[in-house]
């Protein structure tokens, strides 16, 4: 996929299946599993969406469906991420997809658009107290500083006018 070109194409469809993403919340682990590794291999392709020197709206779109992918997998990320008799992904994949994620999200540059994923992270993440995995804490540590750095800086701002 990756060799043909067609990893866009692809993202943009996992970004779109909502009702997969739902569904699969549902399905058993050994299809989660599944669903898992190929959600991990798309974020590591989409990584690198929009970093070219691209035009402003195919940069803008391939922004939109890293957040829409973001938003629709990380709750199966954090659910299915222990398996049933191995873990669905290695040690190292774990950490190289949590670096992945940390970087998207970081990417995604609009404060909502990170606190919007953050949060559900975060949601999803205590609601499965058997999971460790995906650990975004450093990111969302790192998104709570320039929170409070921006508020800061727009407070400062309104009171000397």
């Amino acid at each position: 996929m990756a060799a043909c070109e067609s990893i866009e194409e692809a993202a943009s469809r996992w970004a779109s299946a909502s009702n997969l993403a739902w569904l699969s919340l549902a399905t058993e682990p050994r299809l989660q599993g599944f669903i898992v590794k190929i959600s991990a291999f798309l974020f590591r392709q989409a990584k690198d969406m929009g970093t070219k020197k691209d035009d402003e709206t195919k940069k803008e779109q391939d922004t939109q469906t890293k957040l829409k992918m973001l938003l629709l997998w990380i709750p199966l990320l954090c659910q299915a991420s222990m398996g049933t008799d191995a873990p669905v992904l290695s040690i190292k994949e774990r950490a190289e997809l949590e670096k992945v994620l940390e970087d998207v999200i970081e990417a995604l540059g609009n404060q909502e658009d990170q606190e919007k994923v953050l949060s559900l992270w975060l949601h999803h993440f205590t609601y499965c107290p058997s999971s460790d995995w995906p650990n975004l804490r450093d990111c969302y540590t790192r998104w709570c500083i320039a929170s409070r750095r921006q508020l800061l800086r727009s407070n400062s701002y309104n009171c000397c006018i």
